[in-house]
């Protein structure tokens, strides 16, 4: 399911970037911030969030109440001013969560 060639690749680049954008003074002063280690961590992370992303929209894909409230969600910030669109947002999400676990 996961390419480790690609999540190793991803890890390096991001600890090249680090060390070429940070100087030796700042990654001294944190080093585990900016290890080999940690860049891993991140990158596994991050792959393992995009799979959960794709797994999510291929469900919602497949169900047509959850599309339709997945439209609502894109279409809060559209919200007239008096409406409180971070509640409306986490009322549609908290629906969305509820139909796709059933």
């Amino acid at each position: 399911m996961f390419s480790r060639s690609e999540i190793m690749k991803a890890a390096h680049a991001m600890y090249r970037d680090f060390r070429r954008d940070y100087g030796a003074w700042q990654i001294a002063a944190a080093p585990a911030i900016y290890s080999m280690s940690a860049c891993l961590k991140r990158a596994w992370a991050r792959a393992k969030e995009a799979a959960a992303r794709k797994v999510r929209e291929v469900k919602i894909a497949a169900n047509p109440a959850a599309q339709r409230i997945a439209d609502e969600i894109e279409n809060v910030h559209y919200l007239p001013f008096g409406v409180n669109a971070a509640a409306r947002r986490r009322e549609l999400e908290a629906q969305l969560d509820r139909l796709l676990a059933a």
